[in-house]
């Protein structure tokens, strides 16, 4: 058996496939490597939309041309004012000012044009003036944390009165409104409060912590807004689920000063099998989808039984040579990608951090750059190995490499349709279907996103079955199929 998976194995090195299929990967890591490496610089256009001064006046030009008394194009025209007033603000002034202006007070903005030029607003110019120099006046002479401090006690003084009236009202649907804006307003203040911490600016450098920041907080917020668990309905569970995850990942990376945005090793290597799953599977079915219909088309078939081997030992040993060659490609895929983002990243980050949320014990388990791909790859085991064994069966009863290849392909192509079919009807018998349960990363990292899961017993047992129909066809045809006339 040794010499013959031997043999098998030095047929498979000889092909020149393999090699064609290694560069391919080999560019394509590098052209990952570059993508990730210069995203900010493929982005178009400018970081902010107020930064033109050509867009500025054409804005200008057009706003004139409207008839303020018709009330469409009033209301046009206020929200062009609106607009020109920022791309005014914008061009004289800091990134960091454009964006709090803009993010925080666009309302305050636009309720100074609409008393400004709407006769029949409530509003009071002079009020929504003051409000407004005020704003620009702090704006312009603190720096990002003194306005950081600022806009957190205007947001405390108004949760002290949110306080007070929350102990005055008695109806309940107002209660309620009351309690949610109090909500809303103590994490407004927990945000600012990461970010003086933290030292988060609203610059371009700092975008991607900010974000965190902010997810975090509208995660936080949603789910202390939603009802208690057992009363939700199943999207309103779903939504949860996915807030706590967002909510423990955020906090762990602002806590961590982690920044996926930023081109490391780790951050590069936690989407290895997203980007590289296909290789690996290509790489797979190429083999077996040949392994097979080469010795038929070649005539080898006939020299192999002429030996001293059953058909059964010739076939496990090629069953037993794809089996050893999906680690072994694997392997070679992520070291090729491993050394390139290495190289491309002057090793930064190898032994970073990469966390993951485990919903069953609501906490952030952490793994690094190995460890965490291991145990990827052990979740796509099955996927691979599943695969693999279809284009095997093919090949071995068609004698056709194309259909062994195009079969297994298709599969591949159409598993998400089919996946997502699958989540659409109510028929739960569906979701034993092998596209279904051949990845088990949301097993292994503990992954509940839709919040339905087929038990991991019964989904290992239904694998187990699939695994063992699909190698038993091979045997049972190549044991009966007459060699003669191939």
């Amino acid at each position: 058996m040794i010499r013959l998976i031997s043999a098998e194995l030095k047929k498979v090195f000889k092909k020149k496939a393999i090699y064609i299929m290694l560069i391919i990967v080999l560019g394509f890591g590098i052209l990952t490597n570059l993508i990730y490496k210069y995203a900010d610089k493929f982005s178009f256009g400018e970081t902010n939309r107020y930064q033109s001064k050509a867009e500025r006046d054409d804005l200008a030009k057009y706003s004139k041309t409207l008839n303020l008394k018709r009330q469409e194009e009033l209301d046009e025209y206020i929200y062009d004012q609106t607009e020109i007033y920022f791309y005014d603000f914008c061009l004289e002034n800091e990134e960091w000012r454009c964006t709090f202006l803009t993010e925080e007070y666009y309302s305050l903005v636009y309720d100074y044009m609409e008393s400004t030029y709407n006769p029949k607003t409530e509003l009071n110019k002079e009020t929504t003036k003051a409000a407004l120099d005020k704003v620009i006046k702090e704006l312009t002479e603190n720096d990002v944390f003194g306005i950081y401090r600022i806009k957190k006690a205007s947001i405390q003084t108004e949760l002290n009165e949110l306080l007070a009236s929350k102990d005055i009202v008695t109806n309940k649907k107002e209660k309620e409104m009351i309690e949610s804006q109090i909500i809303e307003r103590k994490n407004e203040i927990l945000k600012y409060d990461l970010l003086l911490e933290h030292k988060i600016t609203q610059e371009k450098k700092d975008a991607s912590r900010y974000s965190q920041v902010i997810s975090y907080i509208m995660a936080k917020t949603s789910n202390e807004t939603l009802d208690t668990y057992d009363k939700l309905s199943d999207d309103q569970k779903c939504e949860y689920r996915l807030n706590k995850e967002a909510i423990s990942l955020n906090k762990y990376n602002i806590d961590h000063n982690l920044d996926d945005s930023q081109p490391t090793v780790a951050a590069n290597l936690k989407y290895f099998f997203g980007d590289f799953s296909f290789f690996i599977v290509l790489f797979v079915i190429i083999i077996s989808g040949g392994i097979m219909a080469d010795e038929y088309h070649k005539g080898t078939i006939k020299q192999l039984l002429i030996k001293p081997f059953t058909r059964s030992q010739i076939l496990t040993s090629k069953l037993l040579t794809i089996l050893l060659l999906i680690p072994t490609f694997a392997l070679m895929v992520f070291t090729i990608y491993f050394v390139l983002t290495c190289l491309f990243t002057g090793f930064t980050g190898v032994f970073d951090a990469i966390p993951v949320y485990d919903y069953i014990k609501d906490e952030i388990v952490v793994y690094n750059v190995f460890n965490y791909n291991f145990m990827m790859f052990v979740s796509r085991v099955p996927y691979f190995v599943i695969v693999s064994l279809i284009s095997f069966a093919v090949s071995t009863i068609t004698s056709s490499t194309a259909l062994s290849i195009v079969m297994p392909l298709a599969l591949v192509f159409f598993s998400n349709i089919i996946n997502m079919a699958i989540d659409s009807f109510q028929f739960k018998w569906l979701r034993w279907f092998v596209t279904y349960i051949w990845n088990l990363e949301k097993y292994i990292f503990v992954r509940n996103y839709d919040g339905v899961l087929n038990s991991l017993g019964f989904n290992i047992i239904f694998i187990i079955i699939y695994i063992l129909a699909i190698t038993i066809l091979p045997y049972i045809f190549f044991n009966r199929k007459d060699i003669k006339n191939v």
